[in-house]
C-alpha cells in the first residue's frame, strides 16, 4: 500500500498536491457567521460621507426650499421611511441615485434604510 501511495505522489504535479491543502487552509481561516457579512454602515456615517456636501445640517444647498426639515419633508410628501428610501434609492433632479449595484458607487438596501431613518430622526429633532 505504501508503494502505491509513493507512486501517486511521484506522478502528481506539485499544484495537484498543494491545491487541496490551500482550499482546506482557506476554509479553516475564512470568517463565519456575521463576520463573513459585509459591514453595514450607520445612517449617520452614510449621511456624513454621501449627503452632507449638499445637505449639511439638514439644508439643501442646491435648492434651499427643499431642505430636510420636518416641514419641508411634510410639504413634499417625504414623511415615511419608505418615501425617503425611495428618493435616496432613485435620486431626483440633481440628487444622485444610490441604489446602484456597484458597491463603490451605491449603497446596500440596509444602508439606504439606515440613512432614511437617520434623516427622519434628525428632521424630527430639528437637526440639532
Amino acid at each position: 500500500a505504501n508503494l502505491a501511495n509513493n507512486n501517486i505522489l511521484m506522478t502528481c504535479k506539485p499544484l495537484q498536491l498543494l491545491m487541496p491543502m490551500a482550499v482546506a487552509f482557506s476554509l479553516a481561516i475564512a470568517p463565519t457567521g456575521s463576520y463573513a457579512q459585509e459591514v453595514t454602515r450607520s445612517g449617520q456615517e452614510i449621511f456624513e460621507t454621501k449627503c452632507a456636501a449638499c445637505h449639511a445640517g439638514g439644508q439643501n444647498l442646491v435648492n434651499p426650499s427643499k431642505a430636510l426639515t420636518k416641514e419641508a419633508l411634510q410639504k413634499y410628501g417625504y414623511t415615511t421611511e419608505d418615501k425617503v428610501v425611495e428618493i435616496i434609492s432613485n435620486g431626483k433632479a440633481g440628487m444622485p441615485k444610490y441604489a446602484i449595484k456597484s458597491k463603490r458607487l451605491g449603497l446596500s438596501e440596509d444602508e439606504i434604510r439606515n440613512t432614511a431613518k437617520y434623516v427622519l430622526e434628525r428632521a424630527e429633532q430639528g437637526w440639532k
